[in-house]
């Protein structure tokens, strides 16, 4: 499934009506690619807005292969919707060289942080507008188990604060039949998430330019020192002995919310890293378990990463219903059901003062802290050949690289191919 596609409601595209007041023109249709808890709140985001304009919206969900896979197929039949929902910003560029997105007004980000506005448009003109953000430098665990906690009686003393600890931790485990780590390798975009974590922090202390958001480019080399230390150091954890529940291959097969299970419910395995969207999952899937997080840890003495992601909507057919409901996204209505299904919202001027639960509000403090280095997910800005998919792009590499490390194969080795498959894939795109 495509990122953050949790969950979702079936495995073939399904349109979900809203009730509501009908416009007098035809009703809005909008394409997403969500289930479960997002799908959810984004049901009673567009409710809201069809209660205060009485434009009508219908929800498309795609499944299987994802928004862009439906978008293309619709467009090229001529049956284009009114608005879809992205998750990766590269795809902006593509839909708006091809002229099939709507230029929206300057207005509709207003207050926004440049970094946050510039990755809704192209070159300064603005497409997109966003409906919720979210955290993913993240580790989770049960709270009742392991550090301290309400209980009194925690297993460690404290999380891990760096790199070296957290590989320490995973490798001397301290609870018998668990293994430590929880990863669902099934989904290639888990993995690129931990490679952008150790490769941004890596980069934070990098005196000559920022080599993270270089490689954005097209013309990119990946062939550069950083990329291969933040591989040697994700090898040197994914090939520790008993680090994952029934092994590497068994990880390969699992998707990302079979992971979750794996500790929250389950208990096979007692930690987890993704993103603050974890947290709705639990709630939602595994109530008796309540989940607690710590940051990611700094590699290497560096600074401490911060990725986000996020999804933003775009218009494709010209109408006023449409812009108008483009506006009511960037409003602070349209912003609380996301906050309260335990979502975070981007930092528009009217969600500043958003009141958020105890557990977000530090996440979003950290991430609209204006000091803080964050960078937007790696693999959701990269193009051509790069763009992942399941099988495909920066998914699929990451994914043999796993796969080399866990079956025993020299690291070393496993960093080689995996770096000569990224530069093989940018020089198809020179």
């Amino acid at each position: 499934m495509r990122r953050r596609t949790l969950l979702a409601a079936g495995a073939a595209a399904a349109t979900v009506p809203l009730t509501g007041c009908t416009s007098a023109g035809h009703g809005l249709e909008v394409v997403c690619a969500w289930g479960g808890p997002e799908l959810a709140a984004f049901r009673k985001v567009l409710a809201g807005f069809t209660a205060r304009t009485g434009h009508s919206v219908r929800i498309v969900v795609a499944n299987g292969n994802g928004v862009d896979a439906m978008l293309s197929a619709r467009l090229a039949a001529g049956n284009r919707p009114d608005v879809a929902v992205f998750s990766e910003p590269s795809l902006i560029t593509r839909y708006a060289k091809d002229g099939h997105l709507v230029v929206l007004p300057d207005a509709y980000v207003a207050g926004l942080p440049d970094y946050w506005s510039s990755l809704a448009g192209v070159d300064g003109t603005l497409y997109g507008c966003w409906l919720k953000i979210a955290h993913k430098s993240l580790f989770w665990y049960r709270q009742s188990e392991l550090f301290p906690s309400a209980d009194g009686n925690p297993l460690l003393a404290r999380t891990p604060s760096t790199w070296t600890e957290l590989v320490d931790l995973v490798h001397h485990w301290p609870v018998p039949g668990q293994a430590p780590l929880a990863i669902g390798a099934a989904d290639g975009w888990v993995l690129t998430d931990w490679f952008e974590n150790v490769l941004a922090s890596l980069n934070s202390n990098d005196q000559t330019g920022n080599a993270y958001d270089a490689l954005v480019s097209p013309h990119a080399t990946w062939d550069v020192e950083l990329v291969r230390d933040a591989l040697r150091n994700l090898g040197d954890l994914w090939a520790l002995p008993h680090a994952l529940p029934y092994g590497g291959a068994r990880a390969l097969l699992t998707p990302f919310d079979a992971s979750v299970a794996q500790v929250f419910g389950e208990h096979r395995a007692g930690l987890l890293f993704e993103g603050d969207f974890v947290a709705p999952i639990v709630k939602g899937l595994h109530p008796d378990d309540e989940p607690s997080y710590f940051p990611f840890p700094p590699v290497q003495d560096r600074r401490r990463p911060q990725i986000v992601g996020g999804d933003l909507a775009v218009l494709l057919r010209r109408s006023g219903p449409g812009l108008r409901l483009m506006k009511y996204l960037t409003t602070r209505a349209a912003a609380t059901p996301w906050v309260k299904a335990g979502f975070l919202v981007a930092p528009y001027l009217d969600n500043l003062t958003i009141e958020y639960p105890r557990r977000l509000r530090r996440l979003a403090r950290e991430i609209n802290d204006p000091r803080a280095e964050i960078r937007f997910d790696l693999s959701d800005q990269l193009t051509g050949t790069l763009i992942g998919d399941d099988g495909k792009g920066s998914w699929l590499i990451l994914s043999d690289f796993f796969r080399a490390v866990t079956g025993g194969r020299p690291i070393e080795r496993a960093v080689d191919e995996a770096v000569r498959e990224f530069d093989r894939a940018t020089r198809m795109l020179r």
